[in-house]
């Protein structure tokens, strides 16, 4: 049995980190097709709907996250999560396969990461979230939260969204390297 402050922590976080990453492929909806594109995975005709489709199917999730209170909804959340992250991770591993680590991955949702290349990094990224997202599915202790437990729900997601940017930065930093060393060669 787990506390049942760490579900709740894990629902907001997936919740914030979807509802980012749905807002921008929506934001920037020309550039999302062209990731699509770039991936070489999906028909033609498909791209424009899943321009949409992939967007409303993160914000759907990031709302189902809220509903953490209700077991059935987050079971249900977690398990379309870990499926959905799942996807992302196949399509960028068979794409490194290919010997196509240049193209943009498609999941940054902040300046410098909207042409962040594949890497296996981000396929281990993916697996991670997968195994957080059904850490909601534990059998969670029965007690009541109080002030301190909303205060340190507050805290995790502050810290966890600081290691998440702090993880991105690197992966940025590693490319920007990785770029620099090959001109210099």
């Amino acid at each position: 049995m787990i506390d049942p402050l760490i579900p709740r922590i894990i629902a907001v976080g997936f919740s914030l980190m979807l509802i980012g990453a749905a807002w921008h492929k929506l934001a920037e909806r020309q550039s999302f097709r062209a990731v699509l594109e770039d991936y070489r995975l999906f028909p033609a005709v498909s791209l424009n709907i899943l321009t949409w489709l992939v967007p409303a199917v993160e914000a759907m999730l990031a709302a189902a996250w809220l509903f953490f209170l209700v077991p059935a909804v987050v079971a249900g959340a977690a398990m379309a999560t870990a499926l959905l992250l799942a996807a992302y991770a196949t399509a960028i591993a068979i794409n490194l396969r290919r010997d196509r680590a240049y193209i943009s991955c498609g999941c940054g949702f902040s300046p410098g990461l909207e042409n962040q290349p594949l890497s296996w990094t981000l396929v281990v990224r993916n697996l991670l979230l997968i195994a957080l997202a059904l850490v909601a599915l534990l059998p969670q202790a029965q007690r009541s939260l109080g002030l301190a437990d909303h205060a340190l729900l507050v805290l995790a997601l502050l810290v966890t969204a600081l290691l998440y940017i702090a993880m991105m930065q690197l992966l940025r930093n590693r490319t920007a390297l990785r770029s620099w060393s090959e001109a210099h060669e």
